[in-house]
This record gives C-alpha cells, structure tokens and sequence, in this order.
C-alpha cells in the first residue's frame, strides 16, 4: 500500500526522464538476488529468478468470499518457502517471485506447487458437494531474467516486476488450465532433480513440460475429511 505520495516538481521529473533516456544507460544484471545485497541503496536490477504464476478464471469462483480465501492460501502456501521474495495479485494471476540461486531451491518451488495443486484439489472437493462447478485454474513456472525496480522509497520501499520471467510464467499458467494443470519451462525442468523430471511430460509441439504434481499429505487428509 502506498502511504507516503511525494508531490512531483514537473521541470525536475521530465528533465530527469529525458536526460536518464539521451544517456546510454546500461542496467546491472545479477545471477540471484543474493547478489543484491543491501536492499536500502537498491535502485533496479535485472535479476534471475524462478516465477510460480496461478492463473485462475474468475467467472468460477462462487463469490468474492471464496476468492478471497483461495488468494490468502495460495500466498501462504508461496511464502512458506524460504527464498520466497516477493507475492503479487495481478487480476486473474497470482504471481510469487522465488530466489533460486541453487538447483535445490528450484526443487524446493515445485513443493511449494504440490500444495497449491492440493489446495484446488480441496476447493473442488467441496465445490462439488453443492453442485458447484470446478475452479478453472492453472499454475506456470519459469526461471529466467526478471526486471526489478524500486517504485517507491521511504520507510515502506515498494518494488514492481517485469520481464521474460513474469510474462512467460503468467502464459504458461494460462494455457495450463486447458490440460495438464502444471507447465514449466524448459528451464525449470532441466534445473530439478531426476525424480521431479520423471513427473513432466514434454509437451507435444510446445516447448514447455507438463505434469499434476500433488502434495501427498495434504490430499491423504483432504481424502479422509472432505
């Protein structure tokens, strides 16, 4: 939340605009964001990180009530991770940013997906004891450049995300939801370990990978109390 809003001096703002855009600037670009260091003095940054986007229809929830829920699950389910940076809701997505600066952290993202793929798994169960048709939803993964910025200082800093790393993610989670419930890129496969290869099929004529990876535990329990 924005609380602080600075008054902008019009002459000041344009000039440095223009004069930042005559300049032929170049941005840092950092393997992780454990190179960033000391976030107070952070400005912007091209950074590789691995993005898990959920992508649901919102024309499936049974109310905002629901939604409202669904949204604060999947936060935490995303924040349970321990290099889990960064959590937004972008309309029909919810996009968490993860800082994987080794393949095990990558590994770790897709336990953070078997809860989400559970949780569905659980509103669908109850859905379906009201008749209610099925949440349409989708989970995208991917792990490449992502552009981050500082939007805004003071006490509170704000930080936005953009980039490869976000939008790849967000249209694979989209086009998830038509199949296989989970697609991650050729980047995220070829970072995780054999057995979690061995859940993905390559998708025919794409180029990602898909699988319906599940959280084991959660669904034994959602099978025995739903």
């Amino acid at each position: 939340m924005i609380e602080i809003h600075p008054s902008i001096d019009i002459e000041t703002f344009a000039t440095k605009i223009k004069n930042s855009l005559q300049r032929s600037a170049e941005i840092e670009e950092l393997q992780s964001m454990s190179e960033i260091g000391d976030m107070s003095s952070f400005s912007k940054a091209v950074v590789y990180v691995t993005v898990v986007s959920v992508y649901i229809d919102e024309t499936t929830y049974r109310n905002l009530a629901d939604r409202a829920i669904i949204t604060e699950s999947i936060c935490a389910a995303f924040a349970e991770h321990p290099k889990c940076k960064d959590v937004v809701s972008l309309g029909n997505y919810i996009v968490g940013v993860f800082n994987t600066a080794f393949k095990n952290d990558i590994d770790s993202s897709l336990d953070s997906v078997g809860k989400v793929m559970a949780l569905f798994n659980l509103v669908n169960k109850v859905y379906g004891q009201t008749m209610q048709r099925d949440i349409a939803y989708g989970v995208g993964m991917n792990y490449a450049k992502a552009l981050l910025v500082k939007s805004m200082g003071g006490d509170t800093p704000q930080y936005t995300w953009s980039g490869e790393a976000i939008t790849t993610a967000m249209n694979l989670s989209e086009k998830a939801s038509y199949g296989k419930k989970v697609c991650a890129s050729f980047t995220i496969y070829n970072n995780l370990k054999e057995d979690y290869q061995k859940l993905f099929t390559k998708a025919l004529l794409e180029g990602h990978y898909e699988a319906t990876p599940v959280n084991i535990a959660m669904n034994k329990w959602i099978n025995a109390n739903v």
